[in-house]
């Protein structure tokens, strides 16, 4: 992802700035496997679908609790925080309008100064929108291959946990859950004394969402969301592509 500032930053600064009411989610009951497979199994085929087919979307939601007198209380959350679209080689990138106003009300708006507001990879062309400066340039690749910032984390943390990792069912939904405790092991570089990765896969064995849930002592629980949508899209160039100068 080009120039994305310090998710622990990002969070830590909210974390200062915000507080609400508790919630709960349905309890989850422990099973033998997702779909009749390993969790390592339906992880690695939802992925290799990802592969052979590259054409969906990723809504990242972030959510905040604090602990109160030893109870986590729910943060106010940044929802649609980052947008990633992927079709094919084409990828398109964005902070949502919601989050950035969100993150204004807050009074920490400037953390996301560095930031493309928007940007395509649209046949070799990489478009860029910043405020009102608007930019394109040639490219053999999409930036830094925004695609992977959840996804190669959890390759890894799969890879290295497959004899810890634990299946659920919550609700109508089915999930695998890998906690990590070893501070040398965990990916996000947050200082946490926990993460907790989530991993929900559909019926037809897609991902349907990832949540990773880092602990922070005495503080409370960040949670990142990736909602997949797997519906069909088409990123083509900026409207205005007309208003972008080469770079």
């Amino acid at each position: 992802m080009k120039k994305i500032v310090s998710l622990g930053l990002v969070l830590a600064t909210i974390f200062l700035l915000v507080f609400s009411l508790a919630s709960c989610e349905p309890a989850a009951k422990e099973v033998e496997s997702i779909n009749g497979k390993a969790p390592e199994v339906a992880f690695e085929e939802a992925m290799e679908q990802l592969v052979e087919n590259p054409n969906y979307t990723i809504n990242i939601d972030l959510s905040l609790s604090v602990l109160v007198g030893g109870m986590a209380f729910e943060a106010v959350g940044v929802n649609d925080f980052f947008i990633f679209k992927f079709d094919g080689e084409n990828t398109y990138f964005a902070v949502s309008e919601s989050a950035k106003s969100s993150l204004e009300s807050f009074g920490v708006g400037d953390i996301l100064a560095d930031i493309d507001d928007e940007s395509w990879y649209v046949d070799g062309v990489i478009y860029e929108r910043r405020g009102d400066e608007k930019i394109k340039y040639t490219s053999e690749k999409n930036g830094d291959d925004v695609s992977n910032v959840f996804e190669d984390a959890l390759s890894e943390v799969v890879d290295e946990n497959k004899d810890k990792a634990k299946c659920y069912v919550q609700g109508d939904r089915a999930f695998f859950a890998v906690e990590i405790t070893d501070a040398s092991s965990m990916k996000l570089g947050m200082d946490a004394e926990k993460e907790l990765y989530k991993v929900y896969i559909s019926s037809d064995g897609k991902i349907d969402e990832i949540v990773v849930e880092c602990t922070l002592a005495s503080v409370g629980v960040v949670k990142l969301t990736a909602e997949y949508d797997h519906s069909n899209i088409s990123i083509t160039p900026p409207k205005d592509i007309s208003n972008y100068i080469e770079k």
